[in-house]
Formats: structure tokens, C-alpha cells, sequence
């Protein structure tokens, strides 16, 4: 079995991130690098005793998110797309790019409002 890590977080990348809504350009990088460090600070609280040494090579990353509606995959992909440097800011992953990086969008799970999450699973691939 390869080696794997979960993230778990208690909420969705902010809708301006995630494309649904319109705004200022330089508004939307604000909220991109504070989702980065929301990411990296996460990891290093939740997760820092697990984290492999060295980086990750080669990874899938799957992703599950609860929420009362649905959003198009398209959208929620490009709102973890800072979550996912983030993920290789703290060293998790060498790079993501396609070669290095395999993403499976799972599923979404209708919940109620206030119980949003998304669970990354990272698995580690030869």
C-alpha cells in the first residue's frame, strides 16, 4: 500500500476563488494567497507529525466535498488550485504538475448548511 496523508478541512476555497462569482482581479489574488496560507497553515497544525520526508515525486490527490449545493467540478478545481500549492509549499509534493500530480474529483455530498468539508486524500505513486 502506498504511503498516504488526509487532509481534512471544515470548509470550501472561497467562492470568488472558485470562479462562481464576479470581482476585482487584484481582490481575487488576495483571497488566492490567503487560501495558500490557509492551506499551509492548516497542514503545519493538523498534520505536521506526518508529513513525508522527502517530497513526494509522484502523487493522486482525490478529492470528496460536502456541501449544500453543488458546484461544478470545473469551479471547485480551480478554488483548490491554491490549496494545492499550498500542499507543495510545505513540502508534501515536489510539483503538480500533471506529470507529477494525478487528480481523481470523487464525489460531492449534499450536507446540511455548516457542515461543509473537503477530505484530499494524497497517495503516494511509483
Amino acid at each position: 500500500m502506498p504511503n498516504a496523508i488526509t487532509i481534512t478541512t471544515d470548509r470550501l476555497p472561497h467562492p470568488k476563488v472558485r470562479g462562481n462569482a464576479r470581482g476585482n482581479l487584484r481582490y481575487r489574488n488576495i483571497l488566492v494567497a490567503e487560501e495558500k496560507t490557509y492551506m499551509v497553515n492548516h497542514i503545519y497544525t493538523e498534520h505536521a507529525p506526518v508529513l513525508p520526508f522527502p517530497s513526494w515525486n509522484k502523487a493522486r490527490a482525490t478529492f470528496n466535498y460536502w456541501n449544500p449545493r453543488e458546484i461544478d467540478w470545473d469551479n471547485f478545481l480551480i478554488g483548490c488550485k491554491a490549496w494545492m500549492d499550498g500542499i507543495v509549499g510545505v513540502g508534501i509534493l515536489v510539483d503538480d504538475k500533471p506529470s507529477a500530480l494525478s487528480i481523481v474529483l470523487e464525489g460531492w455530498h449534499k450536507c446540511k448548511k455548516g457542515e461543509e468539508k473537503v477530505v484530499i486524500l494524497i497517495e503516494e505513486m511509483e
